[in-house]
């Protein structure tokens, strides 16, 4: 541009600044781009998963990266790995700030239960655009506070990410009074399942890779036998219990590529359904249950996800088929 002809106030600095901010947002454009990509593909920042719905839910956690004026709600089983998930998803935050030039935030985490009435106007002050507040255990807040979270989340002044999670399905909540149907129609719109590893069984040597190469530096992974007959217990659907599952293991044998079920302590083996342990695997006991999942999710689909009604179809009472509803998992 001729000296002469550049407009009065705009010097070269500032050209130079407004290429810089138009390189940076195109730049922050084509980082969402890629994490889309590598979503798609079951990569998630640190995480990784061959689980159709776990890619799901790295994708929708992609799109939504940066609207940070949305809130999050992530639910799962206890120990399906919530925590980490929105340890990952705050570092890509702060990462996409940074290329915005922005300043690192803030990750604050609290349970539903701790939080009282008047909260909303200490946080608007506290926190800032670039922070994040998760809050586990939504279930227990009490109406009070969920009523000041509903108006929190429709707020103008809300500038910082806030996300909440829940181990429980909160439509049985609503139905029985103790959760706003306003506020669970408010975060239905944002919400992110985590499935129990018991459900993406195709993730669990890359897991017990991820413990073993952090606890004993091998690569080694246990034999077929441990591998499948660790697929089909109730105790792979917590992360935790894994990893002591492991721990346990290590202690008998460092070398993961010699264990056998009877290096199983007494105390983790009573743990695990005892079928388990038979000369089929528990084959047998596990198509038994997914039949009865398949069962019970087919009577809600053609009920309309009336419990009541699937119920009445498969003979049952409402109360039992809840309480085997959530024996289940069935969501």
């Amino acid at each position: 541009m001729d000296r002469k002809a550049q407009p009065v106030g705009e010097t070269t600095s500032d050209l130079g600044r407004v290429v810089l901010e138009t390189y940076g947002q195109k730049l922050s454009s084509r980082f969402q781009m890629r994490l889309i990509e590598q979503a798609r593909a079951g990569q998630f920042a640190n995480l990784r998963s061959r689980s159709a719905q776990m890619r799901d839910a790295f994708e929708k956690l992609a799109v939504l990266l940066p609207h940070r004026n949305l809130p999050l709600f992530i639910f799962g089983e206890r120990g399906t790995g919530k925590r980490k998930l929105v340890g990952e998803f705050f570092s890509l935050q702060n990462f996409l700030g940074r290329i915005d030039s922005k300043a690192p935030g803030r990750l604050k985490l609290l349970r539903g239960d701790h939080l009282e009435r008047g909260f909303s106007h200490d946080w608007l002050k506290i926190f800032g655009a670039e922070d994040l507040v998760y809050i586990e255990d939504i279930e227990s807040l009490s109406l009070d506070v969920q009523h000041e979270m509903l108006k929190l989340l429709a707020s103008p002044s809300l500038a910082f990410r806030l996300v909440l999670g829940t181990t429980v399905a909160l439509s049985l909540k609503v139905n029985e009074g103790t959760f706003l149907q306003e506020l669970f129609a408010e975060i239905s719109d944002v919400s992110v399942y985590l499935p129990s590893l018991i459900d993406r069984a195709e993730d669990l040597p890359h897991l017990l890779g991820e413990f073993l190469e952090e606890m004993a530096s091998t690569k080694s992974l246990p034999p077929s036998q441990i591998l499948d007959m660790l697929s089909r217990a109730d105790l792979a659907r917590n992360l935790d219990d894994l990893e002591t599952l492991v721990r346990c293991l290590l202690a008998k044998k460092s070398d993961a590529a010699q264990w056998e079920l009877g290096d199983f302590p007494p105390a983790i083996r009573a743990l695990f359904p005892q079928h388990l342990f038979e000369a089929d695997g528990g084959a047998a006991a596990h198509q038994a249950k997914r039949l009865a999942v398949n069962t019970m999710r087919r009577a809600l689909v053609e009920c309309g996800g009336n419990t009541a009604e699937a119920a009445k179809r498969l003979g049952m009472g409402k109360m039992e088929f809840v309480q085997r509803m959530m024996a289940l998992g069935v969501r």
